[in-house]
């Protein structure tokens, strides 16, 4: 069986000999190619057959995010597994942004080496298993046995058909569909393509005709997707959605039998979500927060230059906070926050865009939404408002500030107007609202 190439890109040769050192007390089967740089490591991976790429991030020129996404860009080097390994991009962001390039796995040094080696070790035993199951399905149905049974040692869930009959379905799958054998699955007359959950941002299956399966299209349908995107869901026999990486493939022959398999992502994507809540979301109120609503700002701006959109910003700031929390205590703060946040949020529409932009300050961007309209939807605001009451703190109120995009604004000129907008109202016995 051929060896895999395994190729190392890290801009310090110490780093360079000490993991070629650590892989060659632990792996025979495995061909080290080492390089310094971004520009070497495209090189050898366009013109060499490289399985596997351990990928350093901060590095001069070219950084390893850089690389990595011109291997996704190119057809021959765009499925080669990529393990990020870096000292200094250790926070949440970095792992986001690396998985969302591609990535299989984001370490950071220093490596705990077991760890590593067995992470490598799991990855060979999968290459060695889909070298061997290439190789095997071009041989005797007499070997079937001996395919089903590496088959059945996958984790992934594993399909092989024509669609028309079922040549191996490992025993993941059917324990997943709560099937004992391939017979069992037969007999229910399941067709994967039609398993498929319709959710959104999700692969499904749209041919109305149950009776006749367009494989090739669905097929060619997945070649023109990237494969970070390639989400499919399905339902397991508990009746609880799982999503999945989807890889499919198809034998060069007349007879058209695909190669099926699915990954579990659903926890991995459950750890996405929960990155995501901390970076966008204030963790008091549950809105968003500054940085997200840059964003967002940022795509409207953008779009209001080039299409000649408008929207409004309102700038909110709850009146005498510092009272509530020094008479009451942050606490009674918080739940004074907390109220406003849930009542702008329960009367903004669903177009509109709401964030604590710091402290006792909110923010509202209000699409599509002139000057004049922006006033009238922020009049109704401050009288919603005007009539919360919280148990132990009391009356609430806030004062506001109105501004519409024009040419030419950016952030900075933006909340310019709407601070002078919200200092006016202030200064005009707060709990109003004032516009610039």
């Amino acid at each position: 069986m051929k060896h895999a190439k395994l190729l190392i890109v890290d801009d310090v040769e110490a780093n360079l000999i000490s993991l070629e050192y650590l892989l060659k007390d632990y792996f025979e089967d495995l061909d080290v190619i080492s390089v310094n740089n971004g520009e070497d490591a495209l090189k050898i991976a366009f013109t060499q057959n490289i399985n596997l790429i351990i990928l350093d991030i901060q590095m001069p020129n070219m950084d390893g995010f850089e690389v990595a996404k011109f291997l996704k860009l190119n057809p021959k080097t765009k499925n080669i597994p990529i393990i990020f390994l870096t000292a200094a991009f250790k926070e949440d962001k970095f792992q986001e942004q690396g998985f969302s390039i591609g990535a299989i796995d984001y370490l950071t040094k220093p490596i705990n080496n077991n760890q590593f080696i067995n992470k490598l070790r799991l990855y060979m035993e999968v290459f060695n298993k889909n070298t061997k199951l290439k190789e095997m399905l071009k041989e005797n149905k007499k070997q079937k046995k001996v395919l089903q049974s590496i088959l059945d040692t996958q984790k992934n869930l594993i399909l092989v058909t024509d669609f028309k009959q079922i040549s191996f379905i490992n025993k993941a799958f059917l324990d997943f569909l709560g099937f004992n054998t391939i017979d069992d699955f037969m007999d229910e007359k399941k067709c994967f393509l039609k398993m498929l959950l319709d959710e959104p941002n999700a692969i499904t299956y749209n041919e109305n005709n149950t009776d006749d399966i367009n494989a090739d299209s669905f097929y060619e349908k997945i070649k023109t997707i990237n494969e970070t995107d390639r989400v499919v869901y399905l339902m397991n026999y508990l009746g609880e959605k799982n999503s999945f990486f989807l890889s499919m493939s198809k034998t060069d022959d007349e007879d058209g039998i695909y190669l099926i398999s699915l990954t579990n992502i659903t926890k991995m994507r459950k750890n996405q979500l929960e990155i995501t809540q901390k970076a966008f979301y204030d963790s008091l109120t549950g809105v968003y927060n500054r940085n997200k609503f840059n964003d967002i700002l940022k795509l409207d701006i953008e779009k209001a230059s080039k299409h000649n959109t408008y929207f409004s910003c309102v700038l909110i700031d709850i009146d005498h906070f510092k009272k509530f929390n020094d008479t009451y205590g942050h606490l009674i703060g918080d739940e004074v926050l907390t109220l406003l946040a849930q009542n702008i949020s329960e009367n903004i529409r669903k177009k509109d865009f709401f964030a604590r932009w710091g402290g006792e300050e909110f923010v509202i961007l209000l699409s599509n939404t002139t000057l004049e309209e922006a006033i009238i939807v922020t009049e109704q605001l401050r009288k919603n408002i005007e009539h919360i009451t919280h148990e132990i703190a009391g009356h609430i109120s806030a004062s506001f500030g109105v501004t519409q995009y024009r040419d030419g604004d950016n952030i900075e000129s933006i909340f310019k107007r709407c601070d002078d907008a919200l200092y006016e109202a202030k200064n005009n016995g707060r709990n109003c609202v004032k516009s610039k």
